[in-house]
């Protein structure tokens, strides 16, 4: 049986519908969905462009060669339009994009933090002319 793989629609971040792995929206010449990238268990990779305008680019030596499909391992260099990073970088992109883990009940709450059971103390001020909080 051959090893479970992952695949991820590589591309610009945008609001609307963001890609598994966003590149940062600085990069204009990767596209929304610029290329997908499957991960096997093992670290080997597949790198399959979508159709980008700007074009998905294998280095091997000095030269970059575009490819519309390739087979790669994770530290393999690429080039998505003019962004070049590796697989490796663009998964670490995906887990830093993940939200951060909720609080667990037993730790300690900022005191203006506002939860279900927190009900808002009306705020006092002191009065300037007499000093007496009011």
């Amino acid at each position: 049986m051959p090893p479970a793989r992952l695949v991820y629609v590589v591309g610009r971040d945008n609001s609307v519908v963001p890609p598994d792995l966003a590149v940062p929206r600085t990069e204009i010449t990767v596209g929304k969905k610029h290329a997908e990238l499957s991960v096997a268990a093992d670290g080997s990779c597949h790198l399959r462009d979508l159709g980008s305008k700007n074009g998905t680019y294998i280095r091997s030596g000095e030269k970059w060669t575009r490819a519309a499909s390739a087979s790669l391992s994770l530290n393999d260099p690429i080039r998505l339009g003019e962004f070049e990073t590796t697989p490796a970088a663009l998964l670490r992109l995906r887990r830093a994009a993940l939200p951060p883990p909720l609080p667990r009940p037993h730790a300690a709450r900022h005191p203006h933090e506002t939860s279900p059971h927190h009900t808002a103390r009306p705020r006092h001020r002191r009065n300037p002319a007499t000093g007496e909080i009011e």
